[in-house]
């Protein structure tokens, strides 16, 4: 169990802490690195690597001292707590774990409970590697065998419900994006019918008077998508963090061809928007708009 000694004994955290007798042979299964700089973390023998979002938690970071309780059969802490300094926080997704090196570990309490554990890097057909865990796992001595590849599979299902929600999300956005536009578009042109119709008086073309009148709405959503994509950058992290359970760590990049798709549907919003609105600019009575009193 871990905690911060910056807060209350209500934050101890369950952790897996991991180590090895050299610290190259963990980084060799392991990859250590900061997420936003994307550089390497070195695992020396005094090394506390933390994962980031369990960092979080817990509001420390390089520096800070974090305390180490064992735990009982209960899930409680037992006896005194050891102190370790972080020395870096490292980019993950799913769990919380702590890396140490070989000093930092045999600075812990808690050796006696430690549990050995075999990482092996096996071949990707699915067939091997499942002969090799089932010859494993009837060893004796073997509590579990784990397939990253099949944990892999089991995340990628259970995110299809997210894009199912994505893709109704967007629908419904790009449905109130339209009858926003032509709502405003069909007011615009209902308030300005007089004006419209002394263009059409004057031998203004069909062209000239759609470009006179949509010239604003295209204005007016290039200038309202920018906006949107700055005011969502930030609404999208709030949403994204808010989400998240204990255990789990959402990507927190937006890929730039995501505000290109944005910021395209809105632009294609608009066009049907001009497309739709066009006949009613077209059938405008020129004498009876003129004859009408504002």
């Amino acid at each position: 169990l871990l905690e911060s000694p910056a807060q209350n004994a209500s934050s101890l955290t369950r952790t897996t802490i991991m180590t090895s007798n050299s610290p190259q042979d963990l980084t060799g299964v392991v990859t250590l690195r900061d997420r936003l700089s994307g550089q390497t973390i070195e695992l020396k023998e005094d090394s506390v690597v933390i994962t980031e979002k369990l960092a979080k938690r817990l509001g420390v970071g390089v520096g800070d001292a974090v305390r180490v309780y064992a735990q009982d059969r209960i899930g409680n802490a037992s006896g005194e707590p050891s102190t370790l300094t972080v020395t870096g926080v490292t980019e993950n997704y799913v769990g919380s774990y702590l890396y140490v090196g070989p000093s930092a570990w045999h600075s812990l309490s808690i050796q006696d409970q430690a549990t050995d554990g075999w990482y092996a890097t096996l071949p990707k057909d699915q067939a091997t590697r499942d002969t090799f865990g089932e010859k494993l796992i009837n060893r004796a001595g073997i509590a579990t065998v784990d397939d990253i590849n099949e944990a892999i599979r089991t995340y990628k299902k259970s995110l299809e419900v997210v894009n199912r929600v994505v893709a109704i999300l967007i629908l419904a956005a790009a449905l109130l994006a339209f009858i926003v536009l032509y709502n405003l578009t069909n007011i615009n042109i209902e308030e300005r019918i007089r004006e419209i119709a002394s263009l059409k008086v004057l031998g203004f073309t069909r062209h000239e008077v759609d470009a006179y009148v949509f010239r604003e709405i295209a204005l007016l959503a290039v200038f309202g998508a920018l906006f949107g994509l700055v005011l969502g950058t930030y609404l999208e992290g709030f949403v994204v963090q808010t989400a998240e359970i204990d255990l789990v760590m959402f990507g927190r990049s937006i890929h730039m061809p995501s505000y290109w798709f944005a910021f395209g549907l809105t632009l294609v919003f608009s066009l049907l928007v001009y497309v739709a609105m066009r006949s009613k600019l077209k059938n405008i009575d020129m004498v009876e708009s003129l004859k009408s009193v504002e």
